[in-house]
């Protein structure tokens, strides 16, 4: 693969990143439409370049005769593209729910799934792959910059939610791009000397964004990455570091960090009041209108309940959010995409520490998705499926590796049988390379 062939591809990645890290600091610049070309936004036309890169490669992919993952998970996916230009937009026009243009604005976010043979073709190269993951890193840190600037100079953070005070600095969603240099960090991905900046940087975007769900989905990720890697042990001592280092801290300063934390700490896992119980009723409705209409979607309707709440936004959990979105066929698109992309995963995990990156960054995401409402969020979509793509090519590689180095041993142990055939077998005169005696 040539540098020049990936070279497109990289600056692709390089401004889906950038557009993700810009909407995570300014939320209006995700619906910006172009100067010149009028209703397009700048998301759509990245789609476009995704488009135009991604669809020969997963042509060619899934046309591929060997058997592997990236071709099962490009069949799937092509079965899902087909499924929703043949089926979905035709019965949508002929609904007459809206016009084509809102309609294709509509589901556009799912056309993100063009970047994952993108990406599989950028992270079959090691050192491509690596640059990549740089890029993510280096936007964490402008994020974290930027989120420690505006609350140290504008006194930002505080909102009213249900009758509560909270602090929040930054979007929640940008928790998809702090969590990258965290699993690098917990799971010996990074080099030793910054892992520290880069832990340093993943807990203050934590802190800035304070989520309840994301501490939650942090914990639960870097205990899986701990586990393949078989550290837990080592880390328990620096654990206890940790806590005592938070108590002291919060001896000296617990009446600020009341102010900041204290709604999070309080109602850690409140689902009786405020924000927990307006979720829960969320899910609750999503689920009686999936069960009336398992085969709606969204753009058909432009409905995910069967009634009106005050705030209008879908259920905080992202299994019913695809399920209300677009019915059982969303369901067994995602469904069948995860379980192909983790099948076995845990076992090279153990083995290597980038594939414990990439899966514990999944386990993040969809811990985080389970109770948050941001699955179909164009900042972070790309992420996920860069993850998934970058997992799906590191496994392959280890299965290449492995199979290989499993036929040179079965060569080399046919070769040494076949030598001691001659010695013993053939006492007079030598042989040669076929096998016959000279």
């Amino acid at each position: 693969m040539s540098r020049g062939g990936l070279s497109p591809r990289m600056l692709l990645w390089t401004a889906f990143v950038v557009f993700c890290t810009l909407g995570m600091a300014y939320r209006p610049f995700v619906a910006l439409r172009l100067p010149v070309v009028g209703h397009v936004t700048n998301y759509q036309a990245l789609l476009v370049v995704a488009t135009l890169l991604g669809s020969v490669t997963l042509m060619r992919m899934a046309g591929n005769p060997e058997r592997s993952v990236p071709r099962t998970m490009c069949r799937i996916l092509i079965a899902y593209l087909l499924f929703e230009i043949l089926v979905v937009i035709p019965v949508a026009i002929w609904l007459g729910t809206d016009t084509v243009n809102t309609i294709l604005g509509g589901m556009a976010v799912r056309l993100t799934w063009l970047l994952f043979p993108v990406m599989l073709r950028l992270c079959a190269d090691d050192r491509v792959r690596r640059a990549a993951g740089v890029v993510a890193v280096v936007a964490a840190v402008c994020l974290c910059v930027w989120g420690v600037y505006s609350a140290a100079t504008s006194g930002a953070g505080y909102y009213l939610e249900f009758g509560y005070l909270r602090y929040r600095v930054l979007y929640g969603g940008a928790l998809a791009l702090f969590a990258w240099p965290f699993v690098l960090t917990v799971s010996q991905a990074s080099r030793r000397w910054y892992a520290a900046a880069l832990l340093c940087v993943s807990l203050v975007g934590l802190v800035l964004t304070n989520m309840r769900s994301g501490y939650i989905a942090y914990a639960i990720a870097g205990l899986a990455c701990l586990a393949m890697s078989g550290q837990i042990r080592r880390v328990v001592p620096w654990v206890a570091l940790v806590a005592s280092v938070a108590a002291v801290g919060w001896l000296l300063w617990g009446q600020l960090a009341s102010g900041v934390f204290g709604y999070t700490l309080s109602h850690f896992f409140d689902v009786s009041s405020g924000n927990g119980a307006d979720r829960i009723t969320r899910d609750v409705l999503a689920w009686d209108f999936f069960a009336r209409y398992p085969f709606n979607d969204y753009v058909w309707s432009w409905r995910t309940y069967l009634v009106n709440l005050p705030n209008a936004f879908g259920p905080h959990n992202f299994v019913l959010n695809v399920a209300t979105t677009e019915g059982l066929a969303g369901l067994a698109f995602y469904g069948s995409m995860l379980t192909v992309a983790f099948r076995g995963a845990w076992k090279w995990g153990k083995r290597d520490a980038v594939a414990r990156a990439l899966v514990g960054y999944l386990i993040f995401y969809i811990v985080f998705q389970l109770a948050n409402g941001g699955w179909y969020d164009p900042i972070t979509m790309a992420l996920f499926v860069a993850a998934t793509a970058g997992l799906v090519a590191r496994v392959n590689q280890l299965r290449a590796a492995e199979a290989s180095s499993g036929l040179a041993g079965d060569a080399e142990y046919g070769s040494r049988r076949q030598r001691r055939f001659y010695n013993v077998h053939l006492p007079t005169g030598t042989a040669s390379e076929d096998g016959d005696a000279s």
